[in-house]
């Protein structure tokens, strides 16, 4: 995992946090042949943990709760799909692929980890030291191509979103809510995107990036 820790080691001055993860791939190469299994179950924490790490770092709406509940699955996904705002070369469709191995990865994880799950002794089913040094350098290119499009990006143009500056946006919210309401709506003192951008800022945001996206695409045709 060389590559991922020169970048780290490259990155030190911006990104001094991401050190952290030199720990991670120490413990995951170190392992390879005698534990294969802590080096899988280690390579799962690695990409789960810079994923965590991008997202707190491009979501403004940046949910530590929400995130924790993510499936591997949909860790990766949100990830990637976070990055291809930043960089357009993202094939969405091929790292969607790559987020299901990972959640396999998990389920042999559940399966076989040593350090998450106690194991009776002697342990009985054990991955191959070939399958791990496979999920090792998988995880290595895969962990160095998102880092290397995260430092990458100019995170100095980076601003909150304002709740006062999306007035389109905010009353296509509030429309929507009289709408599913009908004459329920009527009499109610509670503003339905206020609310959203204050109670559950990812979701809001969520949907203004789907907003903006349905809008471009009206416009394109």
């Amino acid at each position: 995992m060389q590559s991922i820790k020169d970048l780290i080691d490259d990155y030190a001055d911006e990104y001094p946090h991401l050190a952290y993860y030199h720990k991670l791939i120490e413990t995951a190469e170190e392992n390879l042949r005698e534990h294969p299994d802590i080096t899988i179950e280690t390579c799962k924490s690695l990409i789960e943990g810079v994923c965590k790490t991008i997202l707190k770092s491009l979501d403004n709406a940046f949910d530590e709760k929400v995130v924790e509940g993510m499936k591997p699955k949909q860790l990766v996904e949100r990830t990637f799909d976070d990055l291809s705002r930043y960089d357009e070369s993202v094939e969405i469709g091929f790292t969607s692929q790559f987020a299901s191995l990972v959640q396999e990865m998990n389920l042999i994880r559940n399966r076989r980890g040593d350090i998450s799950h106690g194991r009776s002794a002697p342990k009985t089913d054990v991955s191959s030291s070939g399958f791990s040094e496979f999920i090792l350098r998988m995880t290595e290119n895969s962990v160095f191509y998102m880092l290397n499009i995260f430092c990458n990006i100019d995170l100095s143009e980076q601003k909150p979103i304002e709740y006062e500056e999306q007035k389109n946006f905010n009353a296509y919210l509030d429309d929507e809510i009289s709408i599913a309401l009908g004459e329920h709506a009527e009499g109610l003192d509670i503003c339905y995107s206020r609310a959203l951008y204050d109670q559950e800022p990812v979701t809001y945001e969520e949907r203004l990036r789907n907003y903006k996206s349905e809008i471009e695409e009206s416009d394109e045709e």
